[in-house]
């Protein structure tokens, strides 16, 4: 006879970050691993909070990096719950911002994903879209393996996102140019 009963449902509120601005006032690409929230950001991470104010979150995950560190404390903002970093969960990794000409930019950092799906296809000439997705899901399936939550917040980035949207669909990599945020 099993007592143990079904189990409890578990759920993951997938956040992206707030709004940034990658480039300075004079359009010069700024270090994506330093910038934090806009004004509008901000104002964006306090909404995000108003609305999930009665989740009793259990588990607080985030990138590291700034922008969604600072969102993830405008979310569970007098909760209980330390935040964890997992680098794992950084934005795909581009090459040298500066080195991609400007009238490439475009091709390079927003139709890039629809040939995410290409062998040896990369983003802006940095890090593969298959390593990508790899450490992505890799650090997923270490966070669904824990038995620690119930309610986990995991505040990531666009890419970082979309991956798991694609893999959740049972899509895979083909598809994250179809998952907008």
């Amino acid at each position: 006879m099993n007592t143990l009963g079904p189990p409890e449902r578990r759920r993951i509120y997938l956040i992206r970050h707030a709004e940034v601005s990658y480039f300075s006032e004079t359009g010069a690409p700024l270090d994506p691993r330093s910038v934090t929230l806009t004004e509008r950001g901000r104002q964006q991470a306090i909404e995000m909070a108003a609305a999930l104010a009665d989740v009793p979150f259990d588990r607080a995950v985030c990138s590291g990096m700034p922008r969604s560190r600072e969102t993830a404390a405008a979310v569970i903002a007098g909760r209980k719950i330390r935040i964890e970093d997992d680098a794992n969960f950084r934005e795909i990794r581009a090459g040298r911002l500066r080195d991609i000409p400007p009238e490439r930019r475009r091709a390079e950092l927003v139709h890039v994903l629809e040939s995410a799906a290409l062998t040896g296809a990369s983003f802006a000439g940095g890090e593969s879209f298959a390593a990508f997705e790899e450490r992505v899901l890799a650090a997923t399936m270490r966070l669904l393996g824990t038995s620690d939550w119930r309610r986990l917040l995991l505040v990531a980035h666009d890419a970082v996102n979309r991956v798991l949207l694609a893999w959740a669909a049972q899509a895979g990599v083909r598809a994250i140019a179809a998952f907008e945020q």
